[in-house]
């Protein structure tokens, strides 16, 4: 007979070649990648109405796998900064753990955001403005588009700004939306039968994939613009960024020190009600053991029971040990409940301060103490948004060029909203029919006049020059303060007027030295320098016009328009006669001129 061939035996698995680093990184990982699957089964229980929204927390698996990566990259220089503000409690709060929740757990993203907040016109404000400073704007305008017709397509707020004209405002919104138009190499998404894709302003399929430098047109003239803007400038304008994205990093933890305080404080208190609970339960088992025998799956036992309950049949009167007892029990139910309702609302405090630390700005200081704490909220205290528009333009830079800052989503997409809060058009959008310098006028005699429900206003003390973007105004006429929303002073300007005040507020600064020579110092410098002379040196060579975005079709556009310009007979008179009235005075005046676009 023959023998038997043995089977052949699989090979050992070779030893772990994973040193302590190596382990710890793949712990990460495997923690990371967790978050993120649950995170994902979260998003598929979404109703099917609503699932198409979810597609923006970008949990799909190019970009979750694109987060992952930067998360974990950033994670060491987090935790260096991080750790001592807040540092790890054993088997109850970690660091680590903190961060990848934070970062990886479903966020809204940038895209879906951008098309009420409209950070990438900021961005091209900022681009423009910096192209100007270098005498460098036709040039740039040259790789613009030729068609405008291309343009009816933007939708961003009406506004005028007193540095550019809009049609420059336009070209540069249009080539940063459209920078990845004519990149290839991934397949067309399939739309048939299917809702058309949302859009993808930010984070699209080849800006995911880094795969989006490519020498291709759309590409080309980004690129060539941004050459034109100097190296010094761009870099500033990053650690602007960085700055910002590490300080937020520092007081989220710093903040989040004082929950996890409270955490502790109530394991605290459970730890004490279930020692008094455990005293409990040992005196009524001598006295009720057939009771407690019955309910013991149900430990503590905590019920208030009825006398003739505890005594399970027996027919004696109730001792004073056992109304003792009784009362006892009663009043641990009511600290359980308190405990459950505690840690419930202590649950949802602390996923809200994950999820809305980037909307401390809007809130009111007494507010935002009502809204998380008041330890909190002095944290937050002193944050301001220096530049807007710079960090705006850093953002988009950032993810353009591949770095990680952006894709760490828990404190980036908290930076974006903190940034779009305080830009000047965040709460309100200018409406032309409503302004009373552009359409209250009078033919006959050629002048402006108030409508009788808006008197003209009283004059009042100019203020001292402030910083642009500081949340420190409420509106007092609301008289509940739950409803009070902060806001800063270019977000007032636009209300009112819809203009865009200039970014460079100190150019005359120098200035301020030779106007000392004559006694012009303080306010009475400060003032008329700092003020009149912004916007009369921007105006000397940007005539500001009052345009307006172009919406869907050249059609309704120029229906939209006819509606709600003046009649150009009407304006000009009134222009005429401002003229008139400063050529008596012997002072030259540029007038800004409303003209209606075809």
């Amino acid at each position: 007979m023959a023998k038997k061939k043995n089977k052949k035996q699989p090979p050992k698995p070779a030893p772990s070649k994973l040193t302590p680093e190596g382990t710890l990184a793949k712990q990460r990982l495997d923690l990371a990648r967790k978050i993120v699957r649950n995170a994902v089964q979260t998003e598929k229980s979404v109703p099917a109405k609503y699932r198409r929204y979810s597609e923006t927390s970008d949990l799909d698996e190019v970009r979750a796998n694109r987060r992952i990566a930067a998360t974990l990259s950033v994670m060491d220089a987090a935790k260096s900064l991080a750790q001592p503000l807040c540092p790890d409690v054993q088997d109850f709060y970690s660091f680590e753990e903190e961060w990848l929740e934070q970062n990886l757990d479903g966020f809204l993203g940038y895209d879906m955001p951008e098309q009420h907040t409209w950070t990438q016109l900021a961005a091209a404000l900022w681009m423009l403005d910096r192209l100007r400073d270098e005498h460098r704007t036709l040039e740039a305008c040259q790789l613009f588009p030729r068609d405008h017709r291309l343009f009816d397509e933007l939708d961003f707020p009406d506004i005028w700004d007193i540095s550019h004209e809009i049609d420059p405002i336009m070209g540069m919104l249009w080539t940063i939306r459209h920078r990845n138009d004519d990149c290839t190499g991934l397949p067309k998404p399939k739309s048939k039968g299917q809702a058309a894709p949302l859009p993808r302003p930010y984070l699209d399929r080849y800006t995911a994939g880094n795969l989006h430098r490519q020498d291709v047109p759309s590409r080309n003239r980004f690129t060539k613009i941004l050459s034109l803007i100097p190296q010094a400038e761009i870099d500033r304008a990053v650690r602007l960024y960085e700055d910002t994205f590490w300080d937020l990093v520092r007081r989220y933890f710093a903040g989040r020190e004082t929950l996890v305080k409270e955490e502790l404080d109530l394991e605290s208190r459970r730890k004490k009600y279930l020692d008094k609970a455990t005293s409990l339960i040992a005196e009524m088992k001598q006295s009720a053991p057939m009771f407690l025998e019955a309910q013991q799956p149900k430990m503590p036992l905590l019920v208030s029971a009825d006398p003739f309950q505890m005594q399970y049949g027996k027919s004696i009167e109730i001792t004073k040990q056992k109304s003792s007892q009784l009362m006892r029990a009663r009043e641990l139910d009511s600290i359980q409940s308190q405990l459950d309702e505690d840690q419930y609302q202590l649950d949802e405090q602390i996923d809200f301060y994950r999820h809305a630390f980037g909307e401390m700005l809007m809130a009111s200081p007494h507010h935002r103490a009502e809204l998380h704490s008041r330890e909190i909220a002095e944290i937050w205290s002193d944050f301001q948004i220096e530049d807007p528009y710079a960090l705006c333009f850093a953002f988009l830079y950032l993810l353009d060029t591949g770095s990680d800052l952006p894709w760490v989503f828990g404190i980036s997409t908290q930076l974006m909203t903190l940034c779009s809060s305080v830009l000047p058009w965040r709460y309100y959008e200018f409406d032309l029919e409503s302004d009373d310098y552009w359409l209250h006028y009078n033919d006959e005699v050629q002048d402006m006049v108030y409508p009788s429900s808006k008197p003209l206003p009283k004059r009042i003390k100019v203020p001292v020059l402030e910083n642009w973007y500081a949340m420190d105004y409420t509106d007092k006429t609301i008289p509940d303060d739950e409803y009070q929303e902060s806001c800063n002073l270019a977000q007032i300007l636009y209300e009112i007027t819809g203009g865009i005040m200039p970014r460079n507020l100190t150019r005359y600064a120098g200035a301020l030295e030779e106007l000392d020579r004559y006694g012009l110092s303080g306010k009475k410098a400060l003032h008329p320098l700092m003020y009149c002379m912004t916007f009369l040196g921007e105006t000397w060579n940007h005539t500001p016009m009052i345009q307006f975005r172009r919406i869907s079709s050249l059609k309704s556009r120029r229906q939209t328009l006819s509606r709600r310009l003046p009649p150009q007979r009407n304006c000009n008179s009134r222009f005429d006669s401002c003229r008139r009235k400063i050529a008596s005075c012997g002072q030259p005046l540029m007038m800004p001129v409303v003209r209606q676009r075809s």
